[in-house]
């Protein structure tokens, strides 16, 4: 039988054992609740993170089917609903195999993530989107059981990439391209790069420039300046600046540097680069343009005539000071306006000459004028006045004219008494001319009235034939006269009314030669002696006395060669009636072109036929 004590001590120590072990449960059961609270906290916040990540987040099974995916990654996919998805469904790219390189590493102790880029397009917009992708396995009791993919999109980026490629390419295409010089220099002002056109232009090759300094490129008279301007360009952005430069063989010329300073993320300076221009050339021509310019002004400044030089955009003028002079007003005594040269002008010289200015100004023609301008002391000076506008923008607007005055006033006065001279010379000659006309009427009334009327019709061909004034003058004088060769023809020749015989003829024939020995030496302003010569001349060379053809002859004679044989043929002659105006017209147009000149003929033709032209009875 057991001892009560002992007994009840085993049940106490029980009970206190039991009482632990309940006690140790209840720790137990809190801790696991508060494991679980824990848990549930750490995945509610996880969540949180995944939902609200702006990276795609999903997981995948090793099948490939997708357990879980944040909204961004939904987003990618909208409208579709990715869980339970194959990722085969959705890309086309292969993310199964990349699982056993995964699998290997992982056997490997190796838990890095694999990365790669996944390009799709996004359902709903066809944006096309690229994707930089990280991959590594999940696990469940340490057991690969899956895949976690993390994606971001990176379209944008690899934009700016791209642009900032083609911005690097087109940045290296304009230096190796351009025909000017570039230059690359680090803060130490050391050559970091030059383009081929700095290496032509300075006789050196690349490697001998990289890492010297511009310095070493100017002759010691120079080095200051460059030294001075190459200073500044750190504290100032941009500098333009003119430097001689040296070339490797020693020779000087003289360039152009644009240069700008880099500036670093921190304001410092990084370095330069420039732009330099070979101004050689440009120097050559700025010294001949000044050399042109001085000797132009000297021209203008030394010549008796009056320069202009006229800005059609504001109407100032610039005279020349012979300009003035010519005017007898001092060098600047006259506002350089436009109103200047127009208030000058005599008044009924304006309505002529200014609109005819301004047409060839508009149109950009040279043009030629004539007009009066009013001198200092009030007397008038014809003037003579050229000049060409020329057009400088792309619509044909004139914005700049120059030009000459010349002062003709001397010239004019010369004119008009050389043409009172010939009035009173063409009066004298009428006079005797009258004399030699009547002298043939008095022996000869034939021979007299086919003259006048002969003439009359070749001035009226002379005419339609658009003929100048001064030449038609001078046809229908030699008409009147062109058969007084015959005062040397016995009159019973001229008058017979009988056939000719062939002497008698011949005699007849020689008129046009004893004419001319009779005029030759008489001083006229107009070939009558040798158009009296011509007159029975035809086109084929079958006329008389000198056998001519063609141009060979005067017009003046081919003209009274056809009004001669049509007043003939259609007048009275003591041997024969007249024809008739009809058989004459058509005698000559069926030689026309063989015997008679076809532009007279024509002329002719139709003066009778659609003028009503008719020969006058004297």
């Amino acid at each position: 039988m057991k001892d009560p004590a002992g007994t009840n001590k085993e049940l106490v120590e029980e009970i206190s054992l039991l009482k632990q072990r309940i006690q140790e449960l209840e720790h137990s059961e809190s801790e696991l609740k508060r494991v679980q609270e824990v848990l549930r906290k750490s995945e509610e916040k996880y969540s949180q993170l995944s939902e609200n990540a702006n990276d795609a987040i999903l997981s995948m099974d090793l099948d490939g089917i997708i357990r879980y995916a944040n909204r961004a990654a939904c987003d990618l996919a909208s409208p579709l609903d990715l869980i339970g998805l194959s990722m085969q469904d959705i890309t086309s790219a292969n993310f199964l195999q990349n699982i056993p390189e995964l699998l290997r590493k992982r056997r490997e102790g190796d838990n890095s993530t694999f990365t790669f880029e996944w390009e799709l397009t996004a359902p709903d917009s066809g944006r096309h989107i690229i994707m930089d992708v990280r991959s590594s396995l999940l696990t469940e009791h340490g057991k690969p059981s899956g895949v976690l993919i993390i994606a971001r999109d990176v379209t944008d980026r690899k934009l700016w990439e791209e642009a900032l490629r083609e911005s690097e390419e087109k940045y290296r295409n304009l230096i190796v391209t351009t025909s000017e010089g570039f230059w690359l220099l680090d803060s130490d002002k050391k050559t970091i790069d030059v383009n081929q056109s700095l290496c032509d232009m300075l006789g050196y090759s690349r490697s001998e420039m990289i890492g010297k300094a511009p310095f070493d490129f100017v002759d010691d008279e120079n080095l200051k300046i460059f030294k001075e301007h190459t200073s500044q360009i750190t504290s100032t952005l941009h500098r333009t600046y003119e430097i001689m430069l040296k070339k490797k063989n020693g020779v000087n010329f003289p360039t152009i540097f644009n240069a700008t300073s880099i500036i670093d993320k921190k304001g410092k300076p990084a370095g330069s680069f420039s732009f330099v221009t070979d101004t050689t050339d440009r120097k050559r021509t700025e010294g001949e343009l000044l050399k042109t310019s001085e000797r132009l002004e000297l021209a203008m400044d030394a010549g008796e005539h009056g320069f202009w030089d006229w800005n059609l955009d504001t109407n100032d003028i610039y005279f020349s000071p012979s300009y003035y002079t010519m005017l007898g007003y001092e060098p600047g005594e006259l506002p350089m306006k436009l109103e200047t040269w127009v208030n000058l002008m005599h008044p009924d010289d304006k309505k002529a000459i200014l609109p005819k200015v301004e047409n060839y100004v508009k149109n950009a023609r040279t043009y030629e004028v004539e007009f009066r301008l009013k001198t200092k002391d009030g007397d008038w000076k014809w003037i003579l006045g050229k000049g060409k506008s020329f057009k400088k923008d792309i619509d044909g607007n004139s914005h700049r004219a120059l030009g000459v005055h010349i002062n003709i006033t001397a010239l004019k006065k010369s004119e008009e008494d050389l043409k009172e001279t010939l009035e009173h010379l063409r009066k004298s000659f009428g006079v005797t001319i009258q004399v030699m006309v009547s002298a043939i009427e008095a022996r000869d009334p034939y021979t007299a009235g086919h003259q006048i009327r002969s003439a009359d019709l070749a001035r009226a061909i002379a005419t339609e034939m658009g003929l100048p004034q001064e030449k038609i003058e001078g046809i229908r004088m030699a008409g009147s006269i062109h058969d007084i060769g015959k005062l040397s023809i016995p009159a019973e020749i001229l008058s017979k009314p009988t056939r000719l015989t062939d002497i008698e003829f011949s005699l007849i024939k020689e008129h046009p030669r004893k004419g001319y020995e009779m005029l030759k030496n008489v001083e006229s302003p107009w070939p009558l002696a040798e158009i009296t010569y011509q007159h029975h001349e035809r086109m084929n060379g079958s006329g008389y006395p000198r056998k001519l053809k063609g141009d060979e002859i005067l017009m003046e004679a081919r003209i009274m060669a056809v009004a001669d044989g049509v007043e003939a043929m259609a007048s009275h002659r003591p041997y024969r009636p007249a024809l008739g105006i009809s058989a004459a017209l058509e005698e000559i147009e069926k030689n026309k072109g063989v015997l008679y000149d076809p532009e007279v003929v024509d002329a002719c033709l139709r003066l009778f036929r659609e003028k009503g032209f008719q020969l006058k009875n004297n």
